[in-house]
């Protein structure tokens, strides 16, 4: 949903094109809230000509990437994200289902140290780093819900990885 300066950010920029495509700060409903104004938000991909851009091939959290240059704008929109915890938690096991698949056959490096880091790394890097502390209830639930997808993220993956190593032959 596209908040009004936004929509006229936009209008006003496709006047005169500075660039490709531009990333838009995203304003994540946060379960029962909308976000404190000086939490940071995320800047994301969605404004772009189509012939510079496509959709990329990840298997989890795909995403327009353009050929040429990308600009920051300051055109906010507001993302109604998971209106509860049991939804964030179940959105947050599926996405990181969906990486052991796409790793498969890779080579990964310090698994087990980002297994025991990067959990504690992603939570500070939005509650303190974002200032999702501004944000109550609300932004310690997402932080941690962050946290807790890093930590499934690499937990699975050393899962899988153990599992085929306990069982090579089949």
């Amino acid at each position: 949903h596209m908040t009004d300066a936004g929509r006229a950010t936009i209008q006003l920029e496709l006047q005169a094109p500075r660039a490709d495509g531009y990333r838009l700060p995203r304003e994540e409903w946060l379960f029962w809230r909308w976000p404190h104004p000086a939490t940071r938000g995320n800047h994301q991909l969605r404004l772009f000509r189509r012939s510079q851009g496509a959709m990329n091939h990840v298997p989890v959290h795909a995403a327009p990437e353009v050929q040429g240059h990308v600009f920051d704008l300051d055109a906010p929109f507001r993302h109604f994200g998971e209106p509860d915890l049991a939804t964030r938690v179940g959105k947050v096991n599926h996405y990181s289902s969906g990486l052991i698949e796409h790793t498969r056959g890779k080579r990964k490096r310090f698994i087990a140290l980002r297994l025991l880091l990067y959990p504690m790394i992603a939570f500070c890097k939005l509650y303190l780093g974002k200032r999702y502390f501004l944000n109550g209830w609300a932004g310690f639930f997402a932080a941690k819900t962050q946290a807790f997808y890093a930590f499934l993220k690499y937990a699975k993956v050393l899962e899988a990885d153990r599992q085929r190593d306990a069982h090579p032959f089949e």
